[in-house]
Order: structure tokens, then sequence, then C-alpha cells
């Protein structure tokens, strides 16, 4: 994209030498990362990258309410709900965000993990709704990233799948086996 990698090594090579912790020098990197300006780019530190492979592979578990989410400015973009969880059971949604967590705003998704049996209460945004409060109580959850297969409901010869990332090892298979159960459930257009 026409970026002078040169100048950009030059620029960020003294913020790298001078970074006092493993946290200081991943913020430089991921900055010198996002000069590439390139949506398919980016730098996960290591313990994010772990918390990826455990959930591309089903095998990530942790204490919380069961999102997976897209942090924003003060706020979690909602992309997925775990099933089984309290977040599922609380009727929270793809597409809601959570701005505040125990009445203070959204600042990363530990405020949302703890410890099993704790309550938390979220502020959570619906798109076309008022912010509303919902306390849940925390609980082990499997963070299995699963596609999501219903039929429209006024229409149904048609199906609708939401396959909500594609780096999930298994994703094919699930995929395959969803479309052989709409199928054989009348089928569908």
């Amino acid at each position: 994209n026409g970026v002078d990698w040169q100048q950009v090594r030059a620029d960020f090579e003294p913020q790298i030498q001078a970074a006092a912790s493993d946290d200081d020098f991943y913020t430089v990197l991921t900055s010198m990362v996002e000069k590439l300006n390139d949506n398919h780019s980016r730098f996960a530190p290591p313990e994010d990258a772990r918390q990826e492979d455990a959930i591309s592979s089903g095998t990530d578990s942790y204490v919380g309410i069961g999102v997976l989410s897209v942090h924003e400015e003060n706020a979690a973009f909602v992309s997925l709900v775990f099933a089984d969880s309290p977040a599922y059971e609380a009727g929270i949604q793809r597409g809601d965000r959570i701005i505040a967590v125990d009445g203070q705003p959204f600042k990363d998704t530990n405020q949302i993990r703890g410890t099993a049996g704790t309550q938390v209460t979220v502020t959570v945004r619906s798109p076309q709704a008022e912010p509303r409060d919902i306390t849940m109580t925390r609980r082990a959850v499997v963070g299995k990233i699963v596609p999501q297969t219903r039929r429209l409901p006024n229409a149904q010869n048609i199906g609708y799948m939401l396959i909500p990332s594609l780096f999930s090892n298994d994703m094919h298979t699930l995929v395959i086996s969803d479309l052989a159960n709409l199928q054989s459930d009348g089928g569908v257009d």
C-alpha cells in the first residue's frame, strides 16, 4: 500500500529497543503492523494468539458470561453468544454492544470474566433500543464456535445459516452437517 518500510523501521526501531516490558513491545509492534493499512494483517500478543487457537480448536474454556466480542472504543461488540451460557440465557444477541460492566464504562473483556458463581451486571445496548442492565452469574463456558442454522419463520423453505468465523478447525464439517440437517428436515430451496 505504498508504505516505505525502511522508514517505518527507522521510526519504530528506537521504540522497540526502548520497550520496558513485553506489553510495551506488543503495543509498539501492533502500531507498526497497523502501518500496513491492510485489513488482513495484524499482530496478536502470545496470550491472545493462544486463546484464538483454543477457540478455533473448540478447547477454549473460561469463566464468564459466554460471548465472543470485538473491542470497540468504550464498548464490546458481541459477535457471537455461546449456547448454554449466561449471556445466551439472558437474551444477549449477536450485534448487541456491552457498554458498561458493574456501572463502569467497558474497557476490556476481563471485566466480564471472573470467578465462577460471582454476579456481574452489564449494560447492553441493542440496535434501535435503549440500554438495559442485565445481571448474570458467571460460570464455566466452553468457547466453541459453531454455525447457527434456522428456517426463516415466514418462509419454511428458506434456510438461514450464520457462519461466525472461518477460522474454526472443523467449520467445514459443521456447515456440511447443518446443511444436511436442513435438507433432511423438509428441504430448503
